[in-house]
């Protein structure tokens, strides 16, 4: 029997909502311990093994494995929601409130997650596999004093959101009589607010959470240490600063309380009641702590521990339980998610698009295939092809950057080019045609840009291997985040989700409308990237890609005028300058990173060169050369001028493992901008030209 096309459609149509119905969802059950026994044979081993492993090569991480217990459980209860990443349905999930700054330790639950994915798939919650990691944390941090059994069975929930996170969780400013009230809302009473408090023995936190503790009187704060945290926090920094003088580096405490040194440890973070004797002495980091000393009943409890550290371990292990117990909101459902930073939803989700596009491609008839997109997921090709897409595309890209380096950068440029338009759709890479002589790659807002060749090598490659399968789009975005692996000596590096189409429009006009300009002030800036969703600091993260790379002296004449304020002299005078004169003029290519630049061109600016291994290493020296005046761009130099994004420059100058992991997550974001509401794509069969 034939079948007509209209008929095709509704029996698809129907099998894409099947599945989306079948996503499997559940509610939560009555928790248990030893719930894992007969479901999971030594799960809890793993964890603690890897626990271990970690806190052996850095100890603070266990201060975040605790942290994100109470950060997690307080919100939805615990269920994981913390751990969830952006994505294009969920743009600010938990973890970007402004109240989980510093929030760590992402990394080594997902390689948890991964250990016991392996033993047993689709079993263990990273919701209970969190409440285990900081259980483990707790023990070892505090030499098996604190320890408890942990009851299991929670399931990972579908719901995060920043602003629930900011509205929920105690903040580091508020009084003893909000902090009573927001506990009680979650059934603790006055002596487990200070019971739990007491994990503030370890840890850091940012400058910004007690800045009022800067200028509080002396009846409130120690001078000494005010005087210690104010050198900690110079004015327009926002470094972290541990929680506990004791784990101070030496030399400081020594400067600023000389009677502390013989309590200053050489191992940090132990967990223990020492947060009691620090309250009582006013050297507590956050107002939230002091605050306990002016109410009669919380005060007498921080005698109470002070006096005895035995009580407060054994009293916190208990307070940690009832903590692992918070419950999801009623009628709440959840799931075993494969991976803890993305829901599974979203992996059946792109399936069940995925057979409405079937659905669309069998009406059409006789017409160029065009569908619209889904959402891109992590692993969208692992069954798709009988070949590793990624490692076709890796090993092309690390195989061109062998050759020539400065490619690297070209493609990490050329990846926010194409998606800060019309999304990541491959739209940067239309040739002009008859029909459309202007796409966006004429633009004079991508004047020099390059690394086309290296996508249709990778194009070439995948084509052979599985043909009419992998997008230009994605491509692009995989070649981009090799290349800043590549680039960055390993230190950049994330899961890219895929399954984009290929965009049908290209359009210079569209560049040069909406890509930031080299000239552009940082109101217009903020402005700019804010359309596209991005935060302020997510801009300074960005604009960190500029520690490689060239660019066109068109792109910065104006800072060959730039005052001495604005600019090192001897940059402007003496290399810009005569980079940008002779015949080369404004066509003649300069690096963007003064390192990069030859010894005998920077004369003695060779001091302020921060090293790397070879040229173009993409890492935070753009922000040590933003804060000398020795940056390219008008639009460089306008961060340092505006004390919000100042302070971002200032933390990733200090901190350059903090930018990789902040600039992969960022890029993670940007290759999520979707293509304008109700556009349609394709697979194209090349990268310069729609099918």
């Amino acid at each position: 029997m034939k079948l007509s096309a209209a008929v095709l459609v509704a029996l698809v149509a129907v099998q894409a909502a099947v599945l989306l119905a079948a996503v499997p969802a559940a509610q939560a059950g009555e928790l248990k311990l030893g719930y894992y026994g007969k479901k999971c044979k030594g799960v809890e081993n793993i964890v603690k093994w890897h626990v271990i492993k970690a806190l052996k090569a850095n100890r603070r991480v266990g201060a975040a494995l605790v942290r994100l217990i109470f950060h997690d459980c307080f919100v939805r209860g615990c269920d994981a929601s913390v751990l969830l990443d952006a994505s294009y349905d969920n743009p600010h999930p938990e973890k970007e409130a402004p109240v989980n700054i510093g929030l760590a330790a992402f990394d080594l639950l997902e390689e948890i997650k991964a250990a016991v994915e392996k033993r047993c798939p689709g079993v263990v919650s990273c919701a209970d596999l969190l409440i285990y990691a900081g259980r483990d944390a707790a023990s070892l941090l505090s030499n098996g004093h604190v320890h408890f059994d942990v009851p299991a069975g929670r399931l990972d929930g579908y719901v995060s959101k920043a602003e629930e996170a900011q509205a929920e969780l105690p903040d580091s400013t508020d009084d003893v009589q909000k902090l009573i009230a927001n506990f009680a809302r979650k059934n603790f009473t006055v002596e487990e607010l200070v019971i739990l408090s007491g994990a503030h023995s370890i840890g850091q936190g940012h400058c910004s959470s007690f800045t009022g503790r800067l200028s509080e009187p002396a009846t409130q704060i120690t001078p000494a240490y005010r005087d210690l945290l104010n050198y900690k926090c110079p004015q327009g920094y926002n470094p972290a600063v541990v929680n506990n003088v004791r784990d101070e580096d030496y030399g400081v405490v020594a400067r600023y309380m000389p009677g502390f040194t013989s309590r200053v440890r050489k191992v940090p973070d132990f967990l223990d009641n020492s947060y009691y004797h620090d309250n009582l002495a006013k050297i507590v980091t956050f107002h939230s702590d002091w605050t306990l000393l002016t109410h009669k009943e919380a005060l007498g409890h921080v005698h109470e521990y002070a006096d005895n550290g035995t009580p407060w371990d054994e009293d916190f292990s208990d307070s940690l339980v009832k903590l692992s117990k918070l419950p999801m909101p009623a009628g709440s459902k959840g799931e075993i998610r494969k991976k803890c930073s993305v829901i599974n939803h979203q992996i059946m989700k792109a399936s069940a698009v995925f057979l409405v596009l079937v659905a669309f491609q069998l009406a059409a008839a006789a017409v160029v295939q065009s569908t619209a997109p889904g959402t891109p997921t992590v692993g969208y090709y692992n069954d798709k092809c009988n070949c590793s897409v990624e490692d076709i595309i890796s090993a092309t890209v690390k195989s061109a950057l062998d050759a020539d380096i400065t490619k690297g950068a070209a493609l990490v440029r050329l990846f926010f080019h194409d998606c800060f338009v019309r999304g990541c759709d491959g739209s940067v890479l239309l040739d002009p045609t008859s029909a459309n002589p202007n796409p966006e790659k004429t633009a004079d807002a991508n004047i020099g840009l390059r690394g086309f060749d290296v996508i249709d090598a990778i194009k070439t490659n995948l084509e052979s291997a599985c043909p009419n399968t992998v997008s230009c789009a994605d491509i692009l975005a995989f070649a981009a985040r090799d290349a800043s692996r590549y680039l960055s000596s390993g230190g950049v590096d994330y899961a890219v989700p895929a399954g984009r189409l290929d965009g049908v429009v290209s359009s210079a006009g569209d560049s040069d409308a909406t890509l930031p300009g080299s000239t552009f002030d940082v109101s217009r800036l903020i402005s700019n990237f804010a359309v596209k969703g991005f935060t302020l600091e997510e801009l300074v993260i960005l604009s960190g890609a500029h520690s490689v790379g060239r660019a066109h002296c068109s792109s910065f004449l104006d800072r060959l005028s730039a005052p001495d304020g604005e600019i090192n002299p001897y940059f402007r005078d003496g290399v810009l300058a005569k980079e940008c004169g002779g015949g080369a003029g404004q066509s003649a290519l300069v690096e963007n990173n003064i390192r990069d630049q030859s010894a005998a061109a920077l004369g003695n600016l060779t001091s302020y060169v921060v090293p790397a291994n070879g040229g173009d290493t993409l890492d935070h020296s753009y922000y040590i050369n933003s804060l000398n005046n020795l940056v390219l761009f008008h639009s460089d130099r306008a961060l340092v001028g505006n004390n919000a994004t100042l302070k971002h420059v200032h933390e990733y100058a200090d901190n350059g493992t903090l930018w990789n992991i902040d600039f992969a997550a960022t890029l993670v974001k940007l290759s999520l901008l979707g293509m304008p509401p109700g556009s349609a794509g394709e697979i194209r069969k090349t990268c310069r030209s729609t099918n």
